[in-house]
């Protein structure tokens, strides 16, 4: 894991407190909100798809996700240039450094007792139960 990490998309939530966003706070959201080309949602969402299926691709799909991973390393150049006069960088960097230990937490899961779960579950008289066991 990096020392110092800068994460964006907190940054962007940050700044945008309070304020309603006119796109959301995805990236598309946050270069929408300072003026900046974004490539179009559907075309996002397609090469999310694409992804998502899993592969193997074929060389067609293959340059088109790596052009679509492009795009957003782009994007996120022309974001960070134009958010960093806005950003406290030292508390960033805390925000950055809590980003990381949330991701780890949500990689490792949630440790369970898994039979006191299932006792639960068959104690459980709501409609919901299939929800939640």
């Amino acid at each position: 894991m990096p020392a110092r990490i800068l994460d964006l998309f907190i940054e962007f939530r940050n700044y945008t407190n309070g304020v309603p966003t006119t796109a959301g706070n995805s990236l598309i959201g946050a270069l929408t909100h300072f003026g900046l080309d974004s490539i179009g949602i559907a075309q996002k969402e397609h090469w999310r798809e694409v992804i998502l299926r899993g592969g193997p691709w074929n060389r067609e799909e293959v340059a088109g996700i790596l052009d679509y991973c492009q795009t957003d390393v782009d994007a996120l150049a022309s974001l960070l240039s134009v958010m960093l006069p806005r950003i406290d960088l030292p508390r960033a960097i805390y925000r950055g450094r809590y980003m990381a230990a949330v991701a780890a937490m949500e990689f490792a899961g949630t440790p369970i007792d898994l039979p006191l779960y299932h006792r639960l579950c068959d104690r459980l008289v709501t409609d919901s139960r299939e929800a939640y066991c």
